[in-house]
């Protein structure tokens, strides 16, 4: 997400993906995006599998068979 309308206008990444009119946007994770990132031009939007991967209840491994 950019930090601001003033940078969804303007940035746009060097492979041609700008910002839509509202919300997100998905770019490579490359150099560029981690720049403006440590920068905090833009931030990452969690997904609902993201989320699902922190609230993970203890004890579950997702990597055992059930």
């Amino acid at each position: 997400m950019p930090r601001d309308n003033d940078i969804r206008r303007v940035l746009k990444h060097p492979n041609g993906t700008r910002f839509r009119k509202d919300g997100s946007v998905e770019w490579p994770n490359d150099s560029f995006t981690k720049r403006r990132l440590a920068e905090g031009v833009i931030t990452l939007e969690e997904t609902p599998r993201d989320r699902d991967k922190h609230h993970r209840p203890r004890g579950q491994d997702p990597t055992s068979a059930a």
